[in-house]
């Protein structure tokens, strides 16, 4: 009798464990499909940005180099207008450095399993 309850109780948890199993590898799946939905519009917006960017650099080369002169309170708005978008590059690059190091799983059948996710900044090169 104690061996038939063993039997189901191992058969219960090993379900459970798959179970666990199952549903970790589909939060992760979750997880990297929304990174990459994630990287995709902050990459979106950068590339925005630098447009912008490249647009400011050009409007201030050409009145540095007089083809097309402004005055010097445009020049002088461009100029910050460039420092904030470039503020603002940096800022998204910055937010995208954000990588999922460990997703533990259980080692042993328990009643409570779990799921622990962790976010750290990607080391620079």
């Amino acid at each position: 009798m104690a061996e038939v309850t063993f039997m189901k109780k191992r058969m219960f948890y090993n379900m459970k464990i798959k179970t666990i199993k199952c549903i970790a590898f589909n939060v992760i799946k979750i997880i990297k499909s929304c990174e990459r939905i994630r990287r995709a519009a902050v990459n979106k917006e950068i590339d925005y940005l630098t447009l912008r960017l490249k647009d400011c650099t050009k409007e201030l080369e050409e009145h540095n180099y007089q083809i097309h002169p402004i005055d010097n309170e445009r020049a002088e708005q461009l100029g910050r207008k460039k420092e904030f978008i470039e503020q603002k590059i940096a800022a998204k690059c910055k937010a995208v450095h954000l990588s999922l190091i460990h997703i533990s799983e259980p080692t042993r059948p328990l009643y409570i399993s779990y799921a622990v996710f962790c976010l750290k900044k990607k080391k620079r090169k």
